[in-house]
């Protein structure tokens, strides 16, 4: 299984379209959308309803042998390019100051940077620091399910000291996807470590039942 947290639907929707998930009809406490060995959830904004979507979706996938995590969204930044993708190496809690390391990327284009999750939207940016408001959340959460080589996050610079589009949605789903294709290429490897990891798992599993 491959889960997807977004923040916002506007995030959500090149992901979705791409993949053709279907919204769950159910009355649920997140928005989700359900594909072939995928979901999509819209967490909603900040690091709390960020892992609170974790959780939540977590639990109704616990059949899954083992649980792949991207987090995609869109960040702000001091100088970096409107548009500019990036692989987060590291996260950093703007509260606590607590650190995670999510999987790099695998493709050799795409750099990598870290991040600092703040609680309230600011523009006092630092220099070669992204910053967002769920990644730290988003980390707590998804390794209490998976180890940290099946856990990625991906931003896109929406917003920097000249030029901020964050909220515009339109414009927020046309940063997205202009990098579908990669992101893509992204999930699809993650896909396979996945299901290496849970053969193992089930593998694990029958010898101790025997």
């Amino acid at each position: 299984m491959l889960i997807w947290v977004t923040a916002l639907h506007c995030e959500a929707k090149p992901v979705i379209d791409f993949y053709c998930l279907k919204k769950s009809r159910d009355n649920n406490a997140f928005d989700y959308y359900r594909g072939d060995g995928m979901t999509c959830i819209v967490s909603g904004t900040g690091k709390i309803a960020s892992a609170a979507a974790c959780a939540w979706i977590a639990s109704r996938n616990q059949q899954a042998a083992s649980i792949a995590w991207i987090n995609l969204g869109i960040a702000g930044a001091a100088e970096h390019d409107i548009g500019a993708l990036f692989s987060l190496d590291q996260v950093i809690d703007g509260d606590d100051g607590h650190r995670y390391y999510p999987a790099p990327s695998t493709a050799s284009e795409l750099d990598c940077n870290a991040c600092i999750t703040l609680s309230q939207a600011s523009e006092e940016y630092r220099e070669d620091y992204l910053f967002d408001m769920e990644a730290s959340g988003f980390m707590y959460s998804s390794l209490c399910f998976s180890s940290a080589e099946l856990i990625k996050s991906f931003k896109i610079v929406s917003d920097n000291r000249s030029f901020k589009i964050g909220k515009n949605r339109q414009q927020v789903s046309d940063l997205v996807q202009q990098h579908i294709a990669l992101i893509d290429q992204q999930a699809q490897s993650l896909r396979v470590l996945n299901e290496e990891v849970a053969q193992l798992a089930i593998r694990y599993d029958r010898s101790r039942h025997g």
